[in-house]
């Protein structure tokens, strides 16, 4: 739960750091870091098409991308307690749980919760 008179900006820090611990030593195949990636991409793309894409399984329901995938995880978890809109309320807080709700919504929530997941990102990256 945000501290009292806590402005957005450091909510999305204080919540970047945690994600942080969690996805210490996060690389990819090639030893890039996938935060930078997954960042880049939701910019070039979208949300949406980020999401699916770091979403996507392999035959057994195992990740394509574990490191998109834990990703995807940690943006989820600060959306669903994000001041600027709380994304998914009621729903699993997971990357799939992210994509089902988001869907679900209007074109406006998306593209504030678009706004928010590069803004999160942006400090994520730079602690990962």
């Amino acid at each position: 739960m945000p501290a009292i008179n806590q402005n957005p900006a450091q909510i999305r820090a204080a919540h970047a750091l945690q994600s942080a611990k969690h996805l210490a030593g996060l690389k990819d195949d090639d030893e890039s870091n996938p935060t930078a990636r997954f960042a880049s991409l939701v910019a070039r793309s979208g949300l949406l098409p980020a999401l699916a894409f770091a979403l996507e399984t392999k035959e057994k329901n195992e990740p394509k991308r574990p490191a998109f995938a834990r990703i995807a995880n940690e943006l989820a978890k600060h959306l669903s307690v994000s001041p600027v809109n709380g994304n998914l309320t009621g729903t699993t807080v997971t990357g799939i749980g992210l994509f089902a709700n988001l869907v679900s919504k209007d074109s406006t929530h998306l593209r504030h919760s678009q706004t928010e997941a590069l803004a999160f990102l942006s400090y994520l990256k730079r602690f990962n």
